[in-house]
């Protein structure tokens, strides 16, 4: 394999590791703030059926 393979396969794995660490570091991050409120954290999207009007 020529040198310019093996540096874009070492491009491509310091990319994929440097993603996958944050999405671990995030989900990490979550866990422990779950765990110091109790119960689960949870995303949440009110949107409204009607109008009302006053």
């Amino acid at each position: 394999m020529d040198n310019l393979g093996k540096y874009v396969l070492f491009t491509l794995g310091a990319l994929g590791a440097g993603i996958a660490g944050g999405y671990l570091l995030t989900q990490w991050i979550a866990k422990r703030t779950e765990d110091k409120i109790g119960g689960k954290l949870m995303k949440v999207h009110y949107r409204f059926s009607k109008d009302f009007e006053d």
